[in-house]
């Protein structure tokens, strides 16, 4: 996959999610940003898309594009924390990062459908899938809370209510709650911009796991995405998590591996909302 690909797709992923996970976006030289007044969780609060200013990738370069990072996060009380890609263009960024205290905490495998495959759904009696509606939403949340448990998942859960409620115009928004033999035990959400979408917050309760409710609800969507002319599908999980390896036998392939960076102060006690 070429870098341009990279960074279409990770721009079109904070876009897909602004007004729900994201609530601001923010460009400077060298450096954008992610963050949400809702949630403290760094998974959500993000420096990405570092790049070279002049073309000539001086030290100085990337301590100015430290510094703006350090202003923007004390701005916004958030921990300070990076994500590049193999598209970033400031060489050597990583290594600069590891040299002023930085470590890796995060390697998030970037997983894309390939719409030559089949992913027709095996006719399963007892699973249905639904596409939520507004008054779905609280049900919604329920399933949400129950399947990914988290220190800030009621908050997480405003969050995907609010992107419902309240996207951009050019953002499609697509929940689906799969149900085995008629109880919620699954779901699944479709966020979409131009000819990029991304699968999120996709979870079975433990209970339901290895019965084909996942399948039955990523097939929901793909067919969504082929209604949408979609080019790019694409989902985060964890670099050689057993995920990983669930998404692969439903057709997803590993593109790139996105690292991210937080102190090493900071990386003691961090954990995922």
């Amino acid at each position: 996959m070429n870098n341009q690909i990279i960074k279409n797709c990770e721009r079109a992923h904070y876009l897909m999610q602004l007004s729900s996970y994201f609530s601001e976006l923010t460009d400077l030289p060298g450096v954008s940003f992610a963050y949400t007044n809702l949630v403290t969780d760094t998974w959500y609060n993000q420096a990405y898309n570092i790049h070279s200013i002049s073309g000539k990738d001086t030290i100085e370069e990337k301590k100015d594009i430290l510094s703006k990072s350090n202003l923007f996060f004390d701005k916004h009380d958030r921990q300070i924390c990076f994500y590049l890609t193999p598209a970033t263009t400031s060489k050597n960024f990583s290594e600069f990062l590891l040299d002023n205290d930085f470590v890796v905490f995060d390697e998030e495998a970037w997983m894309f459908y390939d719409f030559t495959n089949d992913l027709s759904q095996v006719s399963r009696e007892r699973i249905e899938v639904r596409e939520v509606t507004e008054k779905d939403l609280d049900l919604f949340g329920e399933v949400y809370c129950r399947v990914l448990p988290g220190p800030e998942v009621k908050e997480y859960v405003q969050c995907v209510k609010n992107g419902f409620l309240s996207h951009p115009p050019l953002v499609g928004i697509n929940y689906y709650l799969a149900f085995y033999e008629e109880s919620p035990v699954g779901m699944l959400s479709l966020l979409s911009i131009g000819n990029c979408a991304g699968l999120y917050a996709v979870a079975v309760d433990e209970h339901y796991q290895h019965k084909g409710v996942c399948r039955a609800l990523v097939s929901k969507a793909i067919v969504e995405c082929k209604k949408k002319q979609i080019e790019y599908l694409f989902l985060q999980t964890g670099n050689g998590e057993e995920s990983q390896e669930a998404f692969e036998h439903l057709g997803f392939t590993t593109q790139f591996v996105r690292k991210g960076y937080i102190s090493k102060a900071m990386a003691e006690d961090v954990q995922h909302g």
